[in-house]
């Protein structure tokens, strides 16, 4: 990451005013090569995992890989906000941040969606002809090319205030309340699309029809893997998905709000109560959800 930060302060008469802002450019490679297929083993044919194990008789076999991602963002937001003494037991702060979220943006182009709404209108892919209905992805219509869309309508205010009501020095009011915005998407947030098929060859077969020593025997390999994926990719099944959600492909910017208020007052020259209320609050936190948990049923061909 390259980061720059400016804050212009000007005190004029009773008002302090603070002006300024941030800008980042950040990068994300990340690149892994093929792996080995797992085995897994469970003991559903002879009732121990050795001895299926020994006869060969696989339960799960996964592989993935090689991952070419190459990310780039750029975040920045400008503040304004003003200290007023608005009299000599009166002073207030108060002032707004604007701070836009942009999503990551894959060098490669490398981002997908699934719709159940295409899904159950049978629309495929014009970037994949092989792609199963309802999955779409960079370049197909509908999709915004980096998977979701920026949000620039991000503004917080912040407000505070310190009060001596009775003008001796010895009780303070003192509040504030303020929005705040975790404007910065991780950078790994795009790797549950680019580590699944089409883009990372991933392969998860239960039940293998063919033996130990041919786990692709009856479907379709798909390595050695080449890059950039082809148009006519064939995606082995199981088929999984990952994406965000496709009612709503802004940025919904996870948002905390914060406000409090605090008492004091002293008694006497070495003795001080104090009574505070402090509170938060945290909308758009980021949820994940299976919408389409596989479910295995005996004598089932899933």
């Amino acid at each position: 990451t390259f980061d720059a930060y400016e804050t212009l302060r000007w005190v004029k008469g009773r008002h302090t005013l603070a002006i300024g802002g941030t800008f980042e450019r950040a990068r994300f490679p990340y690149f892994t090569k093929s792996v080995n297929g797992t085995f897994a083993f469970s003991g559903d044919i002879t009732g121990y995992a050795m001895s299926d194990f020994l006869l060969g008789r696989v339960r799960t076999f996964t592989q993935a890989g090689p991952s070419y991602q190459n990310d780039r963002n750029y975040l920045y937001s400008l503040f304004i906000q003003d200290t007023f003494k608005a009299s000599s037991r009166l002073t207030l702060n108060y002032g707004i941040r604007w701070e836009p979220s942009f999503p990551w943006h894959d060098l490669y182009g490398q981002a997908e969606a699934f719709s159940p709404t295409l899904y159950a209108q049978g629309v495929k892919s014009q970037v994949f002809t092989n792609a199963y209905p309802g999955e779409i992805f960079s370049g197909d219509t509908g999709i915004p090319f980096d998977g979701r869309t920026p949000s620039y309508d991000n503004f917080t205010p912040r407000f505070g205030f310190a009060y001596d009501p009775f003008g001796d020095g010895k009780t303070s009011i003192r509040g504030g309340t303020g929005i705040f915005q975790n404007a910065q998407q991780p950078a790994f947030s795009n790797n549950p699309q680019v580590m699944v098929s089409p883009y990372t060859a991933k392969v998860t077969i239960t039940n293998l029809v063919g033996p130990f020593s041919n786990p692709y025997q009856g479907i379709n390999n798909p390595y050695p893997a080449s890059f950039p994926t082809p148009h006519n990719f064939v995606f082995p099944t199981p088929v999984t998905v990952s994406s965000w959600d496709t009612g709503h492909y802004k940025i919904q910017t996870t948002t905390v709000y914060n406000w409090n208020v605090t008492i004091e007052r002293e008694l006497r020259q070495d003795w001080l109560v104090r009574a505070s209320y402090v509170a938060a609050r945290t909308n758009h936190l980021p949820q994940g959800r299976q919408l389409n948990a596989s479910i295995y049923i005996p004598g089932s061909s899933l």
